[in-house]
C-alpha cells in the first residue's frame, strides 16, 4: 500500500481533520482579540482621566492602581482557548494563561500604541 492510496482512502478524515484544527487555531486567535480588548478598554477607563503625559514612566505608575478585569475578559469567551496571532497552539483560556499572555511590560505597550494613533 503506498502512502497516496492511504490519502485517498482516508482523504475526508485526514483533511476532516485538518479543517478542525483550523478552526480551532482560527477561534483561538479571535478568543485573544477578545480578551485583549476587554482588558484594554477596562485599563483605558480607568486611567485616562488620570494621566496627561502617556509616557511610560507615568502609565507604569498609575497602573499599579488599576484593577484588571481578568474574569470578567475569560468570560467573554465561549470556547476556553487563547492562542496570539500567528501561534498554531492554543492554549487553556485560565486564569494565569490570560495573566502571561498580558504582562503589564506588554499591557504597557499596548496602551501607549493606542494613545498615539
Amino acid at each position: 500500500m503506498k502512502v497516496g492510496d492511504l490519502y485517498y482512502a482516508n482523504s475526508l478524515w485526514i483533511n476532516g481533520i485538518i479543517l478542525f484544527y483550523a478552526l480551532i487555531v482560527y477561534i483561538s486567535w479571535r478568543n485573544y482579540e477578545r480578551v485583549h480588548e476587554v482588558i484594554i478598554s477596562s485599563i483605558l477607563e480607568q486611567l485616562e482621566p488620570k494621566l496627561k503625559n502617556w509616557s511610560k514612566s507615568e502609565i507604569t505608575r498609575n497602573l499599579k492602581s488599576v484593577s484588571i478585569p481578568w474574569d470578567k475578559a475569560r468570560k467573554t469567551i465561549k470556547i476556553p482557548l487563547l492562542a496570539k496571532s500567528g501561534t498554531f497552539l492554543p492554549k487553556f483560556a485560565s486564569m494565569g494563561t490570560i495573566m502571561a499572555l498580558f504582562p503589564s511590560d506588554v499591557l504597557i505597550q499596548i496602551l501607549r500604541e493606542k494613545k498615539k494613533n
